[in-house]
């Protein structure tokens, strides 16, 4: 069987989220199936880290995709032709978009549906590609994987998909080396005492109010914590710009932009706790990765954060800055919380397994399209 995958998101050195879970279900399909053909299709130039296999056919299609028009032109015209010309079974595709013009079974992956959530808070065009296309993406796959429980009955609820067509397969953890040894920022002394985030900057992930909350925080504490924030700077920064601009500890925030595995796992396995309050979120991979670096977490009470963290995080209101702050002062003054949120943490980890959702994956795909 030769089966396509869309590996537009493998770009290294700038992986997010999706980007890692692509490559950490992609290359262990790739791994379990020696008797098949794997083509990746790139939108880009490539790295060989992801060729490596071989089973693999690299295979590079323009345009680069990264707008609305963009990606129609890369899913309806270029994907059904590099199909067709490579001889491809099926397609997979993990970013949550897919082909409606080829004829052959296609799986897609959703990892969430925050664009119907807040839909002013996505780029104008992005969003009514969204609007229109995701129903069409639904509708065209043979087999729909989530990463929660929560992403599956959301797209129930507002699609009417059957359940038996959805299957969860959570992410995983990355396998990022701590090295105590890894510089850290020459502003931040190592010895310094933190709270932590990571991810992208947007409006999503709620970093105004987590800024809010750190304000109330500091103003009852007389100690010096710092507040440091990881990723790029992705869309509609202006308000935490203003936030941090505005804040009377604004020396103590600092912003770190996009850094290495390695950069990301030495602050968080030195953090006082990880402060994760998306308000919409389909998995929050930060959150067992903080698991795995034995690091308290903070994070949303509800949706799929609530799901995924279980029993090893302190739960707020990503709404109310009072409520966050709240969680801020419990981890500081509370030792013996922090250990046992380390341990229940730990405990929780057993549930996310990239093997597991990768054989999953494998299994049907490979079933269906026998069938």
């Amino acid at each position: 069987m030769r089966i396509a995958l869309n590996a537009r998101f493998l770009i290294e050195g700038k992986m997010e989220g999706i980007g890692y879970s692509c490559w950490e279900i992609y290359r262990r399909m790739i791994e379990l199936n020696p008797q098949h053909t794997f083509i990746l299709l790139f939108d880009r130039p490539y790295s060989t880290v992801f060729t490596t296999f071989k089973n693999v056919i690299p295979v590079v299609i323009s345009p680069p995709a990264r707008h609305p028009f963009l990606w129609f032109i890369w899913f309806e015209w270029a994907v059904p032709k590099a199909l067709k010309k490579w001889q491809a079974d099926v397609f997979f595709s993990h970013d949550g978009f897919t082909s409606l013009k080829t004829t052959i079974p296609v799986f897609l992956t959703v990892h969430d549906l925050a664009f119907l959530a807040f839909p002013k808070q996505v780029p104008f065009l992005v969003y009514h590609f969204y609007r229109i296309f995701t129903p069409l993406y639904l509708k065209k796959a043979n087999h729909i994987f989530t990463v929660s429980n929560f992403v599956k009955e959301d797209i129930q609820t507002k699609y009417g998909i059957h359940p038996s067509k959805i299957s969860v397969i959570y992410n995983g953890s990355r396998n990022m080396m701590t090295n105590d040894l890894e510089p850290i920022n020459h502003k931040i002394p190592a010895s310094s005492t933190y709270f932590f985030y990571y991810g992208a900057i947007h409006p999503r992930k709620n970093i105004e109010n987590a800024i809010k909350a750190y304000n109330l925080f500091r103003a009852q504490n007389e100690g010096k914590i710092l507040f440091l924030f990881a990723g790029r700077m992705a869309w509609s920064t202006k308000e935490v710009e203003k936030a941090w601009n505005e804040s009377p500890y604004s020396e103590d925030i600092h912003f770190l932009g996009y850094l290495s595995d390695a950069s990301i796992s030495y602050y968080l396995k030195h953090a006082l706790a990880l402060v994760y309050i998306s308000l919409h979120e389909g998995f929050g991979m930060p959150i067992i990765e903080a698991f795995a670096a034995e690091t308290p977490v903070i994070t949303s009470n509800n949706g799929a954060l609530a799901e995924i963290s279980g029993e090893g995080a302190l739960l707020v209101n990503p709404l109310d800055i009072n409520d966050i702050a709240r969680g801020m002062n419990e981890i500081y003054e509370n030792t013996s919380l922090r250990r046992s949120l380390s341990e229940a943490g730990k405990n929780e980890l057993a549930r996310f397994n990239w093997d597991n959702s990768a054989q999953i994956c494998s299994d049907i795909i490979t079933q269906l399209a026998k069938d």
